[in-house]
């Protein structure tokens, strides 16, 4: 108890020989500041203390003026690198240089079947269908059956062509007799011209009956050999392709003024893209592009038609293609996209889209400056997979960093890169 008495009175008395140090300090320093001597013989004449300048806030041999620091590395903000610096960073250097750039437009695109390639097949004279060869989805050759038709009309068509056949035949005896009476000045001349006359009409009249058989799909000359009558026409594939529609069931009664079969031609199709029409300038007819299908085909088309106009709906330009599709790849009425390949002419500066940094939408490159990099802000027009058009910001013949952007980046970040806005 005692000892804790006893440390707790020397405690205190610390305590007051401190305070009265510090005001003897106190004291001492005020007078200083009128320019007497301390006890000590230290001169505070002005504020200051001898070998230690503080005037306007500088140290002697640390000079901050505009915040500079001597000795510093930095000139102008760009960072100081040396070769093997930029060896180990992975840094390449190129001049910007001019040249043609291959860029690519993207567009959307729905496959057509060509005039050429679609058809209608209906019946020239109405009757039932009797039998059907042909279904949605069957793949026919240029002449295949598609159904067979019983119309009586056309058992008529064949009995009136045997008659006028058999009346060609007995025109044509009489011309031949009128000819040989005239010959032997037998026979007059107005009975040769009458004969002549009723043979050209007989012929006529087969020629006439003749066509409307082959219309129905019936060969005159068939029927001449066979000498017989059917009721029965077969409805036939005129253009090899894919049955697309089918109009008619079995049994059904049809008429001429109905389609019973639609084909499509599939061995070539249109592809009709859709094409922004500021980027259609750069297309031409005769231009290839590659078509890509929805599922994954690809083949080259080419450019046979661009539209004049802008299309009012989808406010864009169709740029349409001839693909060669034989192994029905692409299907009409199906969707595909086209991968056109266009060039800027050799106009413009080009470098590699790696040498680019973005940031926020806009687009900068590293010049190469003294030792170093500067970041200049750049525009950038057409692009490729690999290349960019710069349309603003660079001049030919200026170094840029085409490798090793993300290290400089990773300088600029750190304070160590200026950047520069043109």
């Amino acid at each position: 108890m005692n000892r804790t008495i006893m440390s707790a009175i020397r405690d205190f008395s610390l305590c007051i020989v401190c305070a009265t140090a510090l005001i003897v300090c106190t004291t001492a320093c005020s007078l200083s500041g009128d320019g007497k001597e301390t006890e000590h013989g230290h001169d505070h004449e002005e504020g200051g203390h001898e070998g230690h300048d503080h005037e306007e806030g500088g140290h002697e041999g640390h000079d901050h003026e505009e915040g500079e620091h001597e000795g510093d590395d930095h000139e102008d903000g760009a960072v100081h690198l040396s070769d093997d610096m930029k060896k180990t960073a992975g840094i390449v250097v190129a001049a910007v240089q001019k040249g043609v750039l291959h860029a690519g437009i993207s567009a959307p695109a729905h496959v057509l079947p060509t005039q050429e390639g679609k058809a209608h097949v209906g019946t020239p004279l109405a009757g039932r269908i009797t039998r059907l060869h042909a279904a949605e989805g069957t793949l026919v050759a240029k002449g295949t059956v598609l159904a067979e038709v019983e119309a009586p009309g056309v058992a008529e068509l064949q009995s009136d062509y045997f008659r006028a056949a058999a009346e060609v035949e007995r025109a044509q005896a009489e011309l031949k007799r009128n000819e040989t009476l005239g010959e032997e000045r037998i026979g007059s001349r107005r009975s040769l011209e009458e004969a002549r006359s009723a043979w050209r009409q007989a012929t006529a009249l087969r020629q006439s009956i003749a066509a409307q058989l082959q219309t129905a799909g019936i060969s005159p000359e068939e029927i001449d050999k066979s000498g017989t009558i059917t009721s029965r026409i077969y409805l036939r594939a005129p253009v090899a392709g894919v049955v697309s529609r089918r109009h008619v069931a079995l049994g059904e009664y049809l008429q001429p003024d109905r389609d019973a079969f639609e084909i499509v031609n599939t061995a070539t199709v249109w592809v009709d893209a859709r094409v922004q029409p500021e980027r259609v300038e750069v297309l031409h007819v005769g231009e290839t592009a590659t078509v890509r299908s929805g599922g994954g085909e690809q083949r080259k088309g080419k450019i046979v038609y661009i539209a004049p106009v802008v299309d009012s709906s989808s406010r864009t330009v169709t740029v349409r293609l001839l693909v060669e599709n034989r192994d029905n790849a692409f299907r009409p009425q199906s969707y595909a996209t086209v991968e056109f390949r266009s060039t800027n002419g050799g106009e413009a500066l080009v470098v590699p889209r790696r040498a680019l940094e973005t940031e926020g939408g806009t687009y900068f490159v590293y010049r190469e400056v003294s030792d170093g990099f500067e970041r200049v802000q750049v525009a950038v027009g057409s692009t490729s997979e690999q290349d960019a058009e710069i349309t603003e910001g660079i001049e030919e013949g200026w170094r840029i960093a085409v490798d090793g952007v993300f290290y400089l980046k990773s300088m600029r970040k750190s304070g160590e890169l200026a950047e520069h806005h043109h």
